[in-house]
């Protein structure tokens, strides 16, 4: 019961507290208002499976360093021009002179390409390179370079850089040069060639 005061001149009203039932109401729960039930704990002794793992099992291996491709450079030169040109031979220095050559073919002796055949052709052509196959001097000569190439990439060397020579530096060099080069390929060497003095023919690939 609850008691105001009120002025004299009022009268005194007495209130009593008066308790209503209300119905009971079910409030359904909606769908994603609470967190997801917690994933069960593994025991202390259990293991993870493998695929949870954050590391692989044992020692980390270390990184593998990628091999270095070895590399063959090739110089073909005229022996003529550097004979009578001044500063030829300034020239064949600056393209040979960060690797020290390891051998030189010298073509001037071998047997040399018809006359028709080399104003058609340069060394480039395979009707070069079949014409110098077929000198079994020739033969002799580029398979002595190509064990003396191998041998020196054999013993740990990376880099390797030959010459080839003829008298107008078109025909038996380039074409020598090209045959050592495709071989060197076929077993993954890297090869640069430099044709310094080779005219280009009218029936050349390139």
């Amino acid at each position: 019961m609850l008691v105001f005061s009120v002025y004299p001149h009022m009268q005194m009203y007495l209130l009593q507290s008066v308790i209503y039932s209300l119905p009971q109401m079910q409030v359904p729960l909606q769908a994603g208002l609470f967190p997801a039930p917690l994933p069960n704990i593994l025991p202390l002794q259990q293991h993870l499976p493998q695929e949870q793992l954050l590391l692989p099992p044992g020692p980390l291996l270390q990184p593998q360093v990628p091999l270095v491709q070895k590399t063959l450079y090739v110089t073909t030169y005229s022996s003529e021009v550097l004979e009578r040109q001044p500063g030829a031979e300034a020239q064949l220095l600056q393209h040979i002179s960060h690797v020290p050559a390891l051998l030189t073919i010298y073509c001037q002796t071998w047997r040399a390409p018809p006359r028709k055949m080399c104003e058609m052709y340069s060394g480039v052509s395979q009707q070069i390179q079949q014409f110098i196959m077929g000198s079994r001097t020739a033969v002799r000569e580029i398979n002595k370079a190509l064990a003396s190439i191998v041998n020196h990439f054999n013993a740990g060397h990376q880099v390797a850089s030959i010459q080839t020579t003829c008298h107008a530096g078109t025909h038996r060099s380039v074409g020598t040069a090209e045959i050592v080069a495709k071989q060197m390929r076929r077993s993954g060497v890297n090869v640069v060639i430099k044709h310094l003095h080779r005219r280009k023919g009218p029936g050349d690939p390139w």
